[in-house]
């Protein structure tokens, strides 16, 4: 690894934990946006903080060894590696079919609507228009004239931040909550990215719409679609 290198995976992981200066982050973004080597590493990054938060609530903890390393390759970089691995060695465990592009939506359900907390709130139609066509590239539509309450959004990424990240491409949870209290989720999942997959024996059901280039899964206790209805 060369030098440039060091201080730009450094940059890069310091850019992840929100650890540079405004005017550092600044400098930063438009360098990514000039250099695509970079902002692949990037999205790598995110791809496996999205993949770990997954598999942490999905997977008990596992205790790992600690390698001895060279200085230069050391630190966080370390830490990201192993949990790489201890996720791949995870969704093997957990996927005997050799399918390592899902995950478990009953799972992320649960968890989210326990707790839901959103991270962007659009309560207006044209809102929601600007968020979904900054996150994937064209509006996205909802209809607001229903008794359907769209509560908010949140990203699979634990440390997301939507002033930072709004047009980063990713995938993106839509909560709803129906007239009768039934909550209901919409995972925006753009094309290459890890898909929600629901067992057998569950008392949820998944509904499937593709909008704009857009694969959005509803997930929810109900037989019917609720809110791919609204979506257009």
């Amino acid at each position: 690894m060369t030098d440039d290198q060091h201080i730009n995976d450094d940059r890069l992981l310091a850019y992840i934990d929100g650890e540079l200066t405004q005017s550092e982050q600044l400098a930063f973004e438009r360098e990514l946006e000039s250099n695509p080597e970079l902002s692949a590493k990037l999205q790598m990054l995110r791809s496996i903080e999205a993949g770990l938060s997954i598999i942490a609530e999905e997977s008990e903890p596992i205790a790992i060894v600690q390698a001895h390393t060279s200085p230069r390759f050391s630190g966080k970089w370390i830490g990201y590696a192993a949990a790489l691995l201890i996720a791949a060695t995870l969704f093997i465990v957990m996927d005997p079919l050799g399918n390592h592009e899902t995950f478990n939506a009953e799972a992320r359900y649960n968890t989210i609507t326990r707790s839901f907390e959103p991270q962007v709130v659009c309560d207006t139609p044209e809102k929601f228009a600007s968020y979904t066509k900054d996150g994937y590239g064209k509006a996205i539509h909802a209809n607001f004239d229903t008794p359907i309450q769209l509560v908010g959004w949140r990203s699979l990424l634990p440390n997301y931040n939507p002033e930072k990240s709004s047009k980063e491409r990713m995938t993106r949870i839509l909560m709803a909550e129906t007239q009768e209290g039934t909550r209901v989720i919409a995972f925006f999942v753009p094309r290459g990215f890890p898909k929600p997959m629901l067992d057998e024996e569950t008392n949820l059901h998944m509904h499937i719409k593709s909008i704009k280039g857009v694969r959005v899964y509803e997930v929810s206790p109900l037989n019917e679609p609720t809110l791919l209805d609204l979506l257009y």
